[in-house]
């Protein structure tokens, strides 16, 4: 990673994380900025989508599809930052649970 970009990519989740993305029982997505800038719009991608747009040999991108892979879809999310085909940082973050009236934990 270069200077900057967990603070880039902190910046994306901290203005995306309350209201942004949504839990999405029973289906694996990540909410990915691929501007790499904190006001970019998020794509919501598949794994297939997220393979197919970058380097599968990237550390980045086989941690990002493993989050996919092992998060609670009832009550979190994935956001990524992408900063090209092979650097991208991400994180699983706890969503509103409408449900519960607030973190879905």
């Amino acid at each position: 990673m270069l200077p900057g970009q967990r603070d880039l990519h902190r910046q994306v989740v901290v203005s995306n994380a309350r209201g942004v993305v949504q839990a999405t029982p029973g289906e694996r997505c990540a909410y990915v900025c691929l501007s790499g800038a904190p006001q970019g719009a998020l794509v919501r991608m598949s794994a297939e989508d997220v393979q197919k747009h970058f380097d599968e040999e990237s550390e980045g991108v086989r941690w990002l599809l493993r989050q996919m892979h092992t998060y609670r879809t009832d009550s979190q999310a994935v956001i990524g930052t992408a900063f090209g085909r092979s650097a991208v940082l991400s994180d699983v973050v706890w969503v509103a649970d409408a449900r519960r009236g607030g973190r879905g934990e």
